[in-house]
């Protein structure tokens, strides 16, 4: 699963996870790193066993599913560039998902001394925190709500992806729903869009009816 050969950071620098963050600044990390590789099916991580390491992703991709103690099932995949495992190790808790290679992938493990080098990294404890976040509110069961005319319709958090699928995909806002929220009749701009789906699911949480769970 993994080898003996050194990481260099200019490798991690290009990575999705660390934007804006130079190579420089990963070295230390780098260090502590040992590669990856997985085959389509093989298990990454269990749902509820004890964390130890976390993965980063530099090619194939991922599926990660989280049961409920309601018994819902939540999957969400994951490209290459992203971190995975970075909640358990946040909260010191048992793993919250279970992570399966969906296509042969490569990247990095690292334990949870490479983890403590991470967070002091000058903006990644930020970055890392609002990830988490991201992915924990992902696994809130969507509320159904029916409305007077009896469409039911589910209410849930702003997740990652929503801007996209509402900037550049077929969602439409009506009139009413556009005043009723903006007190104009104008749609909004692109900006406004942009600060409405950036949350940070702390001091600004977002929430949306969806016409499906």
């Amino acid at each position: 699963m993994s080898g003996l050969t050194a990481v260099r950071a200019d490798e991690l620098a290009v990575l999705a996870v660390f934007d804006g963050i130079s190579a420089e600044s990963l070295v230390p990390l780098a260090a502590q790193l040992r590669p990856l590789s997985a085959a389509a099916g093989q298990v990454l991580m269990q749902q509820g066993e004890l964390a130890v390491s976390f993965l980063l992703i530099g090619s194939g991709c991922a599926e990660v599913s989280h049961t409920g103690d309601d018994g819902q099932d939540t999957v969400v995949e994951l490209s290459p560039g992203l971190i995975v495992g970075e909640i358990a190790l946040l909260r010191d808790a048992p793993r919250t998902a279970t992570v399966v290679a969906t296509e042969p992938l490569t990247g990095w493990v690292g334990g949870r001394e490479a983890f403590a080098t991470m967070l002091e990294i000058p903006g990644m404890m930020d970055k890392l925190v609002r990830t988490a976040r991201q992915r924990l509110a992902a696994f809130i069961t969507p509320i159904p709500a029916q409305m007077r005319d009896g469409t039911v319709l589910y209410l849930r958090p702003v997740l990652p992806g929503d801007i996209e699928r509402t900037t550049n995909g077929p969602v439409e806002f009506s009139s009413e729903t556009i005043y009723r929220r903006f007190q104009s009749v104008r749609t909004p701009s692109k900006s406004l869009m942009a600060y409405l789906f950036e949350v940070d699911y702390l001091d600004h949480f977002v929430f949306v009816l969806t016409d499906g769970p």
